[in-house]
């Protein structure tokens, strides 16, 4: 029984060796070495391509068609890295097993199409279907087979051969002429094929995607406006089209029923919308595309700029004003690009006190503000384009990449910084409060902390410590856990608070309380007030003097639970 399974198992190996050099020699074909790169086996295939081209062969033009068929099928599989590897390894007859469905079925949507799972071939054979048939006509099955969007203008790329031509002739004219460009060729409109739809998959903003079948006289209409729309959005939309007929199954996995079909792909969601209006009405396809974008930015009136100004402590509030009504889609764009560096909010032309304030007199007007009163801010005086503000915006995000990333510091809270919004009431943030009796406590309690500052640093934490004569501990934090408690937590905007016991011989256990407090498991108590500065000194009982610990404060960013 034994020798039995090891007898088949060997015959199946030499028939899987056979399958790999039965049938046509790819490579052999184009005339190139089996290893060799993708450029070798192209200009390969396009010298190869004009050898039997139709009007070099028209005293054979059977032979110059048996041997194109068998150049273009030889490139269709070595062209596709999918293709090339099954071919390595299990020669012609396994690559059409593959296709046939027998191999690496069961892929859904574009990756079934990319690893080529029982997907669409162009097909001169090598088991895919055969869009062509041996009677067709070979000028008509040249001419189709380089109209697809992979193989337009292929001959135009980066070789010598651009100016040799299929021939196109016009039927009953009897005169030739040389292949026209794509009507959407040297615009901003991206050229999507089964080659680059991958693209789609990885996006991170909007896509709007034009899908026809073929450039006929409908599509050439829908153009004009086409490259308008793209030369309107593409800073803040990628505009695209699609052809279906070179890759009929592959907009069928798109769900693409109807051509033309104009559908939207925002970031969000990977499920396209339908446009249901006028193709051929510019704006109309516009406010489409912005009322579906995703839109971080905040209106901002006199009522609500204190408010606006409290969001995220420590990050810029970039501020238009403008005269619209709605928000444009390329800001849209900008608060998703910066949702984690840059708050941004919006600005009426009727909020007169606001535009008093910051002197705006034209519109739009871009300010940047860098504190929460509202003092410190700079206006943006460069060239009001898309490309000049994003590159504008990027530096000032980058500063504050820069700034989460660096070593974080033990900083003094005073009366001013209290006041500004530093874990006050409308600070939205976790404090850790110490007291420091002595400047030689605070050396030591800096110097103590650093791995804790390590471990915080790409958190948005900012680090404090407070001289001990200048609040009243006793009055606001009525409720302790421990009499001798030296750590407090304090939430500004909830005002509560939680206290803890730390005899600073361990910076692990400093890190186990802030984990303990931030996770949510500790248990927050009410403060009877905020903190006030400047009064009597607070009473700390002599076990807690003894152990002269120092006190810090460091605020932790984190959302309102």
């Amino acid at each position: 029984m034994l020798h039995r399974k090891t007898f088949l198992l060997i015959f199946c190996f030499i028939i899987m060796g056979m399958n790999v050099f039965c049938g046509e020699d790819y490579y052999k074909i184009l005339g190139v070495p089996r290893n060799a790169d993708e450029k070798t086996i192209k200009k390969a295939f396009k010298k190869l391509s004009l050898k039997y081209h139709p009007d070099k062969n028209k005293d054979n033009p059977d032979k110059a068609k048996e041997m194109f068929i068998k150049v273009a099928n030889a490139y269709e599989t070595l062209s596709d890295p999918e293709k090339k590897r099954i071919y390595d390894q299990l020669g012609e007859e396994g690559l059409k097993y593959q296709q046939s469905g027998g191999g690496d079925g069961g892929f859904d949507g574009y990756e079934s199409y990319r690893r080529g799972g029982g997907g669409y071939n162009f097909g001169f054979g090598g088991g895919g279907r055969n869009r062509y048939s041996d009677s067709m006509n070979f000028e008509d099955m040249f001419k189709n087979f380089f109209s697809g969007q992979r193989y337009n203008n292929f001959f135009d790329e980066d070789d010598d051969d651009s100016d040799f031509h299929y021939v196109n002739r016009r039927r009953g004219s009897g005169r030739e002429r040389g292949s026209k460009k794509s009507v959407f060729a040297d615009s901003k409109i991206y050229i999507l094929n089964s080659s680059n739809i991958h693209n789609l998959n990885i996006r991170k903003h909007s896509w709007i995607i034009l899908f026809f079948e073929g450039e006929n006289r409908e599509v050439k209409r829908y153009a004009k406006t086409w490259i308008k729309v793209a030369e309107k959005v593409s800073d803040f939309c990628t505009v695209a089209i699609f052809d279906c007929k070179p890759s009929p199954d592959l907009c069928q996995r798109m769900k693409i029923d109807e051509v033309p079909e104009i559908v939207l792909y925002h970031s969000a969601n990977n499920k396209g919308l339908t446009y249901k209006g006028d193709f051929e009405r510019i704006d109309d396809i516009i406010k489409f595309i912005s009322s579906k974008m995703e839109n971080y930015v905040k209106p901002i009136t006199k009522k609500s700029w204190d408010d606006f100004l409290h969001e995220s402590i420590g990050i810029p509030k970039v501020v238009v004003f403008t005269q619209k009504d709605t928000t444009s889609p390329f800001f849209k764009f900008l608060s998703k690009e910066f949702k984690d560096s840059l708050v941004m909010g919006e600005v009426r032309a009727n909020e007169r006190d606001l535009l008093k304030k910051f002197k705006v007199t034209s519109f739009p007007s871009i300010i940047v503000v860098h504190d929460i009163l509202g003092e410190k801010y700079e206006k943006y005086e460069g060239v009001l384009s898309n490309p000049e503000i994003l590159a504008y915006l990027k530096g000032q995000a980058q500063e504050v990449k820069g700034r989460s990333k660096g070593v974080k510091n033990l900083n003094q809270l005073d009366k001013n910084k209290y006041h500004s919004g530093s874990c006050g009431p409308r600070d939205n943030t976790y404090c850790l409060l110490f007291l420091l009796d002595s400047s030689s406590q605070y050396e030591r309690i800096s110097q103590m902390i650093k791995p804790t500052l390590q471990k915080f640093k790409t958190e948005p934490i900012n680090f404090y410590y407070i001289n001990s004569g200048e609040v009243n501990v006793p009055s606001t934090f009525t409720q302790l856990e421990n009499p001798n408690s030296n750590l407090f937590f304090v939430h500004g905007k909830k005002q509560k608070y939680a206290d803890y016991r730390w005899d600073g011989d361990s910076v692990t256990r400093l890190d186990d309380i802030i984990d303990l407090v931030l996770s949510g498991s500790s248990r927050l108590k009410k403060m009877t007030k905020e903190l006030h500065f400047n009064l009597s000194l607070i009473h700390i009982s002599e076990p807690t003097r003894l152990l002269s610990i120092s006190y810090a404060v460091f605020c932790l960013k984190k959302k309102n639970r």
